[in-house]
């Protein structure tokens, strides 16, 4: 006995958004001689109705088109997640630890990493006297391979230039 090699891939969740969609386009098509039909504008609870009706199913269309585009499209299976890495500077030679700095010395070798405080966001609070994430930096590993070894590796010489 074969299986189908494409129900294999199946996303089951998929299917069902993509089921809703289709009904609320039909509750959408239903909903239009409410307005559309002069006997049925003249009664304002059923025009009431219908707008509330209308607006709740509105989203069916874009829903319906996006799901069908991804089950339709060819897409690469990639790793699911992010592609971004908090890395501690704290073990690193002198001002290396300070994430400003090791900034300003990565951007000198064309390597941009984004120092933490950045997103420390802190609504309606004071700052701390002591940054919390002063020794933290992001950096991307989204672009190709090739890139980020190269990114890897002028900041291996930025630590080696503060030895």
């Amino acid at each position: 006995m074969t299986q189908n090699s494409i129900a294999d891939n199946r996303m089951v969740w998929l299917d069902v958004v993509r089921c809703v969609a289709m009904l609320m386009v039909i509750g959408v098509h239903c909903i239009d001689p409410f307005y559309i039909s002069p006997t049925m504008r003249v009664i304002p609870e059923y025009t009431h109705w219908a707008a509330i009706y209308g607006s709740l199913l509105r989203p069916s269309v874009p829903l319906f088109v996006m799901m069908t585009g991804l089950l339709l499209l060819p897409v690469r299976q990639q790793p699911l997640g992010t592609f971004y890495v908090w890395a501690s500077l704290e073990n690193l030679p002198g001002k290396l630890t300070d994430a400003d700095y090791f900034f300003h010395e990565c951007l000198k070798k064309k390597v941009i990493t984004v120092p933490g405080h950045f997103f420390d966001v802190r609504p309606y609070r004071s700052r701390p006297t002591k940054e919390p994430y002063s020794h933290w930096v992001r950096f991307s590993y989204g672009p190709d391979r090739r890139t980020v070894a190269t990114a890897l590796s002028r900041m291996a010489e930025v630590i080696r230039e503060h030895r």
